[in-house]
């Protein structure tokens, strides 16, 4: 599944996995694949920031999840147990770890919010809703330990960030900032599970550089062992976040949900910017204004008759 390049670094897969994952073999939209893997991202997120759990902890959850989609399909494991799994998992191996009951409770919370609920409740411990999901998340966990085969070393972007800014002279606040959000951003997306670290620490700077209009080098990235296809191919997919519409509310947080309602030949329209305001308008969350009726069409008035 996954082939390991060197010590110290990270884990990515084949091309034939980039190429053809097993969601796609069950038939499963690539887009929607791609929007549940940013929901499950934006959903660590959200959770590890509730819970002020550090970035790195939070990123090594985000890049584990990603692994494991690439050996696991969707119609199987359904992102919100993922989730639980993969940010328990995460806070341990990064040593800051947190209650099952905390991250229980805030991920369960998260799901709701991203479905439209304003002000979700707490779950119950002592409940049947909560047992669920703490059985849920203990199996999450060992799914992930198996189907990665205990790859769970996760080597992130910024060390590498930080060195070439320095090195650069381009440790200034706001270009820096800038590169150092763009890949907080990029776990949002499998680039980890494709090219090592330092790339997309390079396609950071790259867009940084471009944001804040600063010049650099003519090949500049290939003395840092980064090829010019791989550069563009990063920056380029890092790109694409800012074109992707906002994720609709009602995407499938279950394996359950995303069979029953996510498999048919509608999926791509449904995926549409058009089709994302319908969903939400359908929740009361916007107003979506129909077109003013055309004015009555007046008759010409009669002269009046002159006898």
């Amino acid at each position: 599944m996954i082939d390991d390049l060197r010590d110290g670094l990270n884990t990515v897969a084949p091309p034939a996995a980039l190429d053809r994952t097993p969601s796609m073999d069950h038939e499963i939209d690539p887009q929607l694949e791609l929007r549940l893997r940013i929901l499950a991202c934006d959903l660590i997120q959200r959770a590890g920031r509730a819970l002020s759990i550090p970035q790195f902890s939070v990123g090594t959850a985000q890049v584990l999840l990603h692994r494991f989609y690439f050996a696991a399909s969707l119609k199987k494991f359904g992102v919100r147990d993922m989730v639980l799994g993969a940010l328990f998992l995460a806070t341990k191996l990064e040593e800051t770890p947190r209650r099952m009951r905390d991250i229980i409770n805030v991920v369960h919370h998260a799901v709701l919010l991203q479905q439209g609920h304003p002000d979700p409740p707490m779950l119950d411990v002592h409940g049947m809703e909560y047992a669920d999901l703490e059985r849920a998340m203990m199996r999450a966990e060992m799914y992930l330990l198996k189907y990665l085969a205990f790859h769970v070393h996760v080597a992130h972007p910024h060390m590498w960030l930080v060195n070439y800014l320095q090195a650069m002279r381009l440790a200034r606040p706001p270009l820096a900032q800038t590169a150092w959000n763009y890949v907080n951003d990029s776990y949002r997306l499998p680039l980890l599970c494709m090219v090592q670290p330092h790339v997309v620490a390079c396609a950071a700077i790259q867009l940084a550089a471009d944001d804040h209009a600063v010049g650099l080098s003519e090949g500049w990235a290939a003395l840092l062992n980064v090829r010019p296809a791989d550069l563009e191919y990063v920056t380029a997919q890092i790109h694409h976040l800012a074109t992707i519409p906002p994720l609709r509310w009602d995407l499938p947080v279950t394996a359950d949900a995303l069979a029953r309602e996510w498999m048919g030949p509608d999926v791509a329209h449904r995926l549409s910017h058009d089709g994302w305001k319908e969903s939400l308008a359908t929740r009361g969350q916007i107003a979506v204004v129909a077109p003013a009726p055309p004015p009555p069409q007046l008759e010409p008035a009669t002269p009046p008759h002159v006898g």
